[in-house]
This record gives structure tokens, sequence and C-alpha cells, in this order.
């Protein structure tokens, strides 16, 4: 068996839930026999010495249910061994805290760390506009308009422009406007006819659909990545087929072979490279997981290092990952963990988070070019 302790403890898992649960129980309510109990079995015993005969079909359901309990244990001790069950309990657990507070959990030093809850005094506060507009109880009621009421006074007459009324001396002035306007109201019952501020409109506000609402988008990145690697001095081949999975671009110089893999899941992903329990790493969007494409990499250049050093070759092979599509929302926190695993990954086009450094900035630096004939020899590895 490659894992004896996982094996013994899905049996042990499944033994307790099978014999002393399931078992147990469906026998002592059918026919009141304690499968632990070394009574119930004397007492079957003793029937059997006095010549029971099995005849009645509620006996044969009995017996037939003890000769097959240790064989359908075995059966389903066996399937269940071929479960990965670290996605299932694992990373469901990682996966509900990330949900927890709405996407916002971080993976710090291999832990997931959920965001403190802000304090009032970093709460941002409303604005002056929204304040200012609380005290009056109906923008329905106010119906002159601020340059007939407030007397801030006109560009023509004083040779200012018109300030905001929140400026200054001009809130005051405003303050006066909106208590004769209020006045006029209650005296003469017959109001003047003008237009509202739009900052006092409280029911538009209200009624503003919140999906209505579009956040900017992210800024794409264009950059032609086989022409960064020649600038710099490689030699590129593209769509090269390592291991059954296709290299988008590998780039060789006289001593390196960089395999530049862009990977194009979408989504926001929290990114984990610890393997537990023998199972390989993942990572985690909020409806789905997948093995980490850096781990992945790293499984793929693994035999081309093996063949190069076979071959006499002293080429040092560096995998690089390229977010294109999704946004890693704990990269910053990863940094330090692909550094160890020696793996370079950035961003291009809409992938993300701008932490991470782009293709331009990750490219290293060539230690020479390669001849003809040696990079031939690189490629026929591949």
């Amino acid at each position: 068996m490659k894992n004896i302790k996982r094996t013994l403890l899905i049996g042990f898992i499944w033994g307790l839930l099978f014999f002393l649960w399931w078992l147990n129980g469906f026998l002592y309510e059918n026919w009141n026999f304690h499968l632990f109990s070394l009574d119930s079995w004397a007492f079957v015993y003793d029937e059997f010495l006095q010549g029971w005969v099995i005849s009645s079909f509620s006996d044969w359901v009995f017996f037939i249910t003890i000769l097959i309990a240790v064989p359908v244990f075995l059966v389903f001790w066996r399937l269940f061994l071929k479960v990965k069950w670290h996605p299932l309990v694992v990373g469901n657990a990682k996966r509900f805290f990330y949900r927890f507070k709405g996407g916002q959990a971080k993976l710090v030093g291999k832990k997931v760390k959920l965001p403190k809850k802000q304090s009032r005094t970093e709460i941002r506060p409303r604005p002056l506009d929204r304040a200012s507009a609380r005290p009056v109880s109906k923008a329905k009621d106010v119906k002159a308009s601020v340059a007939e009421n407030s007397g801030m006074g006109r560009s023509e007459d004083k040779g200012q422009s018109l300030a905001s009324p929140f400026s200054g001396g001009g809130m005051s002035a405003f303050t006066e406007g909106m208590s004769t306007t209020l006045s006029k109201k209650t005296s003469s019952g017959t109001p003047k006819s003008s237009s509202v501020p739009p900052f006092l409109a409280d029911d538009d506000f209200e009624k503003i659909n919140l999906d209505d609402i579009k956040l900017p988008e992210r800024v794409k990145l264009s950059e032609d990545i086989p022409a960064l690697f020649m600038k710099a001095g490689y030699k590129v081949i593209k769509d090269v087929l390592l291991e059954e999975t296709r290299v988008d671009y590998v780039a060789v110089d006289t001593h390196q072979v960089i395999c530049c893999w862009l990977d194009g899941e979408k989504g926001d992903w929290l990114a984990d490279e610890e393997r537990f329990n023998g199972e390989d790493p993942l990572w985690f969007s909020e409806s789905s997981h997948r093995i980490s494409p850096v781990f992945k990499l790293n499984m793929i250049v693994k035999p081309l290092r093996e063949r190069l050093e076979k071959s006499g070759l002293s080429f040092s092979v560096i995998p690089m990952l390229v977010e294109k599509e999704g946004n890693i929302i704990n990269a910053e926190d990863m940094m330090a963990t692909w550094k160890e695993m020696k793996v370079i990954v950035a961003r291009t086009d809409l992938g993300g988070p701008d932490e991470l450094p782009t293709v331009t900035q990750s490219v290293p630096k060539t230690t020479g070019p390669i001849s003809v004939e040696e990079l031939e020899m690189v490629r026929s590895l591949f």
C-alpha cells in the first residue's frame, strides 16, 4: 500500500460507521441482537444446539446479514481508498473560509487568514453633501431654487464667481435661504415652482439599482511575449509538447531553458502550494478548485531536466507561469513560496493582481546566444 496511515485511518472511520453504527443498530432494531455482546452470540449458539432450524424469512435475512457483513466492509473500504478526500474535506473547508467573508480571505503563511473588521475610526464618513441634506425630511417640500433663495451673491453684482454653498460664508447663506424657503411655504401655502437641487433628492438616490452600477474594467496589458524573449537574446520555440501538455513558449539561450506557460483560467483564485496527505496542492475559487498550475508546471519540466542531464547538456530549466485571464487574490503572500520553488510567476493581458510583475519585468537576463547545433539538440529532447 502506498500510504499505510491513510489506509488505516479510512478503514478505522469506515469500521466505526459500518459495524458500530449501522450493522449493530440494524440487528438490534430487528432482532434485539447486540453485535458486540457475548450474551447475544451465546444465545444463538444455544439455539443451534437445541436444534434450531432456519425456516422463516426473517431468520434467513439475519444470517445472510451476518455472513456478508465482512465482505461488504472490505469492498467499500477499497472503494473509499480511491476517493480523493483532500479536495472534498480540506478543499471545501478552505473554500468555506474563502466565502465566509465575502471572498476576502487570504492565505498567509500557508494558512487561511480572514481580514480583521474595520474600526469606526477607519470607516469612511458619508459625503458632505449627503450629510448636510439629512436635516431636510423630504426633498419634495423644498420648492425654491438655490440661486433664488440662498443670497450667496450674484457674479454681475459683486464681481465674484458663484462659489460652492459649502465654502466660506456660503454655508450660512445657504442655510438662510433654506429657512426662507420653508417659512414661505408655511405662511402662504402655495409654494413657487422651481427646481430641486439634485443632491437633495434622497428618494431618487434610494431608487438607484445597484446592478446598474458598473465597476471600472481592468486595463488590458498588451505584451508580445515571443518578441520580449527574442529581444532579450533568446531563441523561442512555440507550442512545445512536454509530458502530453502544451507549453506555449520555450525560450533557450546558452545555459537556460525557460518553459513559459500561459494560464487562461478566469476568476479569482486563492493559491495554495502545500501538499496534504500525498495529494496535489490546489487553487480555489468561489465555486470550484483545480490543481495548482505552478505545481503542475514544475512536474512537467522535471523530466526535461533529467533528459538534459543524461545528454550531458548543462542547462538550467526555469518554469515560468504567466497569469493571463485570472486574478490571484493572495499573490503578494505567495511570492516568497514561489521563489523557494524556483518558479517565475508573472502577469499579462487581463491577469492580476498588479502586485505580480509583468512579463517584461520578469524575463531573466540571457547568458549568451545559443548556436544552431545546440538548439537542435535541445529541441530533440522535447
